[in-house]
This record gives C-alpha cells, sequence and structure tokens, in this order.
C-alpha cells in the first residue's frame, strides 16, 4: 500500500474518531456517513444498502440485472426508486445528446465484464431510446441492451437518502460523490507534492 493510499485511510480513520461518523462499505467503494447520532449513520447506511439492493448491476437479485437479463424480451416490474433512477438518466442522456448513455452497459457489462457480446456488436446496442416504459415496469427493447447505473447510482442514492432522513445537517460520501448540508465545513484534499498541506 503506497503512501497516499495509507494517507487516505489515515484521514478517514481521523474523522471517525473525531466526529460521529462511521465508514461503510457501499456500492463497491467506501462510503463515510456522519450524522448527529450512530443511530441515524446506522438508518442512513440501511436505506443507502436497500437502494443498491436495487440498482446494482453486481447483484444478480436486483431489479436493474433483471431488466437487462430480460432484455428483448419482456417487461420487468420495477420499484418507485429503480423507475425514479433510470429515468432520470434518461433525462440525462437526452440532455447530453447521449454522450452520457445509461445503455452504456452492453459494452461495460455484457462485453467487458461478462464477455457475452463482442464490444463492436455492444457499441451498436447503445441507445437509451430503446428503453421502454409502461407504468411501473421497464423493459430494454433489444436483446444485448444492458443499463449501467454507474455514473449517477451514487449520487442519486445520497440525495434519495438526504430526502429521507430530513434531518438538519450531516455528511454522506460514497466514493468520489458527497453531500454536506447545514453547519459550515472546510474541505479540502492533501497536495499530493507537499505532504500534509491543504488545496
Amino acid at each position: 500500500m503506497n503512501r497516499s493510499i495509507k494517507l487516505f485511510f489515515a484521514l478517514i480513520l481521523f474523522k471517525v474518531a473525531m466526529a460521529q461518523g462511521t465508514s461503510y462499505y457501499l456500492m463497491g467503494t467506501y462510503a463515510y456517513i456522519e450524522l448527529p447520532s450512530q443511530n441515524l449513520n446506522l438508518t442512513a447506511y440501511k436505506y443507502l444498502k436497500e437502494i443498491e439492493r436495487k440498482l446494482s448491476d453486481y447483484l444478480d437479485s436486483s431489479e436493474v440485472s433483471k431488466i437487462n437479463l430480460n432484455a428483448g424480451d419482456k417487461f420487468v416490474k420495477v420499484s418507485d426508486v429503480t423507475l425514479e433512477a433510470i429515468k432520470n438518466s434518461i433525462e440525462i442522456s437526452r440532455k447530453t445528446w447521449g454522450f452520457f448513455d445509461v445503455t452504456f452497459g452492453a459494452l461495460t457489462i455484457n462485453a467487458k465484464r461478462l464477455g457475452k457480446i463482442s464490444e463492436d456488436s455492444a457499441r451498436k446496442l447503445i441507445n437509451f431510446m430503446d428503453i421502454v416504459i409502461s407504468g411501473d415496469s421497464v423493459m430494454l427493447a433489444k436483446k444485448g441492451m444492458s443499463i449501467d447505473l454507474g455514473g449517477i447510482g451514487k449520487g442519486f442514492a445520497i440525495e434519495k437518502t438526504y430526502n429521507y432522513l430530513k434531518i438538519n445537517s450531516g455528511f454522506i460520501s460514497i466514493g468520489g460523490d458527497m453531500k454536506v448540508w447545514g453547519h459550515k465545513r472546510t474541505l479540502a484534499i492533501k497536495n499530493p507534492i507537499e505532504g500534509d498541506a491543504l488545496v
């Protein structure tokens, strides 16, 4: 483990010791939750974990994985949370003219991770307009398509948790996504060249 990684984890441990914060492993990375009490930290973690169970394409039992498995075949009934995440992703895909495309999973999941199809074939299946929504059910129009919420999943989950908690202050961080609200904080990163200097 190199020095930068050690410093990163040392900083997390220091924060845990000095505040009502707790570190967890969530969504394939480390999360840090600092709320007014440990009970609230646990409540937030459980809520985030439930969202992960619905949205993660690494869990075969998740609603997103079921949509991907049934691509080109049939609709899958989903929860309000999953439907909202997919609709948000479609909207972002539209606003970015497809530069962000939630169906990029054809490449990231089916081609690169699972090796089910070639990368050339996968690229032809990337098209968010082929997501079909009917009420509370979702289907991908073509076999081989896949939804990958990795681009928005963590930020979406944090925002949902913030709205669920309804508290005046807190700090939730998952990987590179974070939300800070309430009392003022100093946010900084360590200078990788000058050791303990902050930037």
